[in-house]
């Protein structure tokens, strides 16, 4: 009895092995299959990833991996999706999108989303209703702290990602289309259609190039990470890695009271800049910016010039809403731009556009003749 027993406990054991390793290889292959649709995750520019850091700086990895900004951009998954994929139809602008699940796998039946951006962004004169339905799974999200969004693979397109124009609300457990997530009039709200690669990639990566091929005009997007990791603020570690892998120098550094036999790191540490260099580097995302026109085609063919430790401003410009005291020129550029303006600024001139702590800052008193700085209040790894 005992030895039948045993057999069975070894024969279901072995069951749930083969089934457990058949579930293993399914998602290997879902994971490949959205990999090779996805921006390439390894950049040639001296960017490693969050898992380089991770042996040696366990804590502050540790805090980091807890923060929304790790979550800010990742692959779609069932570990990643916030968002209820059971078959519902949302409807945006005389659009129906329905967004449902087939086992791990996330999917939206809209319209194409090539064909959509043809139509709303190059002016193409055909009419939406003549867009073709299709079924695009979703390959990426972007958020997970108040909403978060979704996006699919372009059908005609390498590497480029397309919206799903919906997001879903985290504490209202529902879905909305992404055109009312922002403060407009209801009449003055466009269609939402975008692409990751050119706008998001930004800010919601480390690392990020939109890769433009001048000669074809197509993206062949990197990014050095999803999401905001540790690159984003303390910079590309490749060098740093390369030193510290030797031994001798991690205890050299340890052991060492001298700070001068201690070989200058190219890695940067917000907290030991000055209030304005450290403040720019979560500036560089939480502000709102121009990039300058001697710095604009690099960023769409090798990624943004600016490194944390620099001065942004050289490759930056950061508007302010133009006050009472403002020169003649400045009202100008605000009667001139008054759509960027508008969406960014009420009119009294503060700022609308959530995430632009940086903008703000600048403007008070605190920043520009005191020594306050983001760090003054807020902490990444202590939070």
């Amino acid at each position: 009895m005992i030895g039948v027993v045993a057999f069975l406990l070894v024969l279901l054991t072995a069951t749930s092995l083969r089934i457990r390793y058949r579930q293993f290889l399914r998602t290997q292959v879902a994971q490949q299959k959205l990999k090779a649709e996805l921006p390439r995750l390894e950049r040639d520019q001296d960017y490693v990833s969050s898992n380089q850091c991770r042996s040696c700086h366990p804590s502050q990895y540790h805090s980091w991996h807890q923060s929304f900004h790790r979550t800010m951009t990742q692959v779609a998954s069932p570990e990643s999706v916030i968002g209820r994929f059971d078959g519902s139809t949302l409807i945006s602008k005389g659009h129906d999108y329905r967004v449902y699940r087939e086992g791990d796998e996330f999917w939206a039946e809209m319209p194409n989303p090539d064909e959509m951006m043809f139509v709303v962004q190059a002016g193409k004169s055909v009419s939406e209703k003549s867009i073709k339905r299709g079924q695009y799974q979703v390959v990426m999200t972007t958020g997970s702290h108040h909403y978060q969004k979704y996006w699919v693979a372009s059908p005609g397109f390498d590497r480029l990602i397309q919206t799903l124009p919906l997001v879903y609300l985290v504490e209202d457990e529902r879905w909305i289309p992404r055109r009312e997530a922002f403060m407009k009039a209801p009449n003055d709200r466009d269609r939402f259609v975008t692409q990751w690669n050119h706008h998001c990639i930004r800010c919601h990566s480390t690392g990020g190039t939109p890769g433009l091929d001048q000669k074809t005009g197509l993206l062949k997007t990197e990014v050095g990470e999803l999401g905001i990791a540790c690159e984003s603020c303390h910079g590309p570690a490749e060098n740093h890695v390369k030193h510290y892998q030797n031994p001798f120098n991690r205890y050299r550094t340890h052991i060492s009271d001298d700070d001068s036999k201690v070989p200058k790191s190219d890695i940067v540490n917000p907290s030991k800049l000055d209030h304005r260099r450290s403040s720019q580097i979560c500036g560089q995302c939480h502000g709102v910016f121009v990039i300058r026109d001697e710095f604009a085609l690099q960023f769409y063919t090798e990624g943004f010039a600016y490194r944390p430790g620099d001065d942004i401003h050289q490759f930056r410009y950061f508007p302010q809403y133009p006050g009472p005291e403002a020169s003649q020129k400045q009202k100008e550029d605000l009667k001139k731009n008054a759509a960027f303006y508008n969406e960014r600024w009420w009119d009294d001139g503060t700022i609308l556009a959530a995430g632009r702590e940086y903008t703000a800052m600048m403007d008070s008193a605190c920043y520009s003749k005191g020594e306050i700085s983001c760090l003054s209040c807020h902490s990444m790894h202590r939070s």
